[in-house]
């Protein structure tokens, strides 16, 4: 083998690992991104799992706690991925907890909680109005599909 064979094989190697180094490093960065909402998307699908069964189940005292969690998970995930399918999570979530301070003889909470759930909707249906009756059982039949399908 000659000396230019030898350094034409040597850039050549050294080229291809310099692009495989950057390629690879951008797929790892992409599946690591695409890994990151997997996972929030899972820690959103089991603290809504969590709220809705112990609304249904629970006493006021637990099913209230489980809601205020979840509402606590999907602001943080509101804040950190600005992502719109929260918007519609977090105005059910703030409906369930209307239904479950009014059980509990909240009144001022439950109408507080049902403001917080407007704000979220309105913000993905701007046009649309709808009552505290229809908004407690849309959540109502969210929440019994969520049991018969077992999500």
């Amino acid at each position: 083998m000659t000396r230019a064979m030898v350094l034409c094989i040597m850039a050549s190697a050294l080229i291809g690992l310099g692009v495989g180094a950057v390629s690879g490093r951008n797929d790892g960065i992409l599946f690591s991104r695409s890994f990151d909402d997997l996972s929030t998307l899972f820690l959103s699908d089991i603290t809504e799992n969590f709220a809705v069964r112990q609304s249904r189940h629970a006493d006021s005292a637990h099913a209230r706690e489980a809601v205020l969690l979840q509402i606590k998970v999907l602001q943080l995930l509101e804040r950190s991925h600005q992502e719109l399918a929260n918007e519609e999570r977090l105005g059910a979530a703030y409906v369930r907890l209307s239904m479950i301070e009014g059980s509990a003889g909240n009144e001022v909470a439950g109408r507080a909680a049902l403001q917080q759930a407007r704000s979220y909707f309105k913000r993905l249906h701007p046009n649309r109005e709808e009552t505290d009756d229809q908004l407690k059982d849309d959540v109502r039949r969210m929440d019994d599909f969520r049991d018969r399908s077992g999500l």
